[in-house]
């Protein structure tokens, strides 16, 4: 994630994450995160965010799992 704020680790904020398709009937869902870690962006203005999932109900642990399964990177071994 990129915010125009740095945060400091630990820090915790309420999220929502626009989904990048419809799952489960939702195009977005709102969750709690923990900063795991912040640094600057390429961009000056911008700093790029790491947030671990703290808590969410059962429904958003499915459309989670859901949106990893569907757009995960598959993993190409070098030749």
């Amino acid at each position: 994630m990129r915010g125009r704020s740095p945060l400091n680790v630990g820090d915790v904020s309420k999220l929502v994450l626009d989904l990048p398709a419809e799952i489960n009937g939702v195009t977005s869902i709102e969750v709690t995160g923990r900063c795991a870690w912040c640094t600057p962006d390429d961009n000056p203005d911008l700093y790029r965010i790491g947030f671990e999932f703290v808590d969410g109900s059962d429904e958003n642990g499915v459309v989670i799992d859901e949106l990893i399964r569907r757009f995960r990177r598959i993993e190409v071994p070098s030749q």
